[in-house]
């Protein structure tokens, strides 16, 4: 598919949902900037399509070259397929997420992790 962007923008592929399938339908995503890498967290609902799960995921760049190194899985449901939401507090470094029982959770020190 060709995407028509104005003059002076440009448009690329960062990670490959064929690659990593699981990222099908993200739902929510958060960029933090730490210690010189940058950190995109995933909230992502595949749903029927993969697992019935929902899942949130940190993509590490470690030198912020715009280019993925890693791929860590923080969370996954166990039953639904709603995906979290996620609020990530950058000055705190802690993670909250919701799921689908509106529980909601926090993962502290979560740029370190």
């Amino acid at each position: 598919d060709d995407i028509v962007l104005p003059s002076g923008f440009t448009i690329e592929k960062y990670v490959s949902s064929s690659e990593y399938p699981l990222f099908l339908h993200p739902r929510e995503i958060h960029a933090s900037y730490y210690n010189g890498a940058t950190i995109i967290y995933v909230g992502s609902n595949p749903g029927r399509y993969i697992d019935e799960r929902a899942y949130v995921y940190a993509l590490v760049d470690y030198e912020s070259d715009g280019i993925n190194d890693a791929v860590f899985n923080l969370y996954q449901t166990t039953t639904t397929n709603e995906a979290p939401t996620i609020i990530v507090n950058d000055n705190e470094q802690i993670l909250y997420f919701a799921d689908i029982t509106s529980d909601i959770y926090k993962c502290t020190n979560i740029h370190e992790q």
